[in-house]
């Protein structure tokens, strides 16, 4: 990470998260829906800052943990365009929450070398 986005960051209220480990950051995640009056979390559908063959589903655990919904954002790069797509609430059923959400970004056209929406 640049010094430049650090700083951004960190005056936007960015908080950290030590990527080095696995455990617990869904809970420290949600936490801090407990512990300020307002949270936005902005997550890539990879989860990742690189391209992957499934999308992770930390978000959707820390929604269901905060019970919060999740707000799903598109955006058309060759359109300029940004659309809220679906509020969903999380449920217990993963694999169906998961199908909503890829159905929302299937026909949006990827943006650079990324492949865009699984197949799934």
């Amino acid at each position: 990470m640049t010094d430049s986005f650090a700083r951004l960051k960190n005056q936007r209220g960015g908080i950290p998260v030590d990527r080095s480990k696995a455990c617990g950051v869904v809970r420290q995640a949600a936490r801090q829906f407990v512990d300020h009056q307002r949270v936005i979390v902005v997550v890539t559908p990879e989860g990742t800052r690189s391209n992957a063959d499934r999308w992770k589903t930390g978000f959707h655990h820390i929604a269901r943990a905060a019970g919060v919904p999740i707000v799903l954002a598109t955006a058309d790069y060759q359109r300029k365009e940004l659309t809220y797509s679906l509020i969903l609430h999380p449920g217990e059923d993963l694999a169906a929450d998961m199908h909503r959400i890829y159905q929302c970004f299937a026909n949006v056209p990827p943006a650079g070398i990324h492949s865009g929406c699984p197949d799934r």
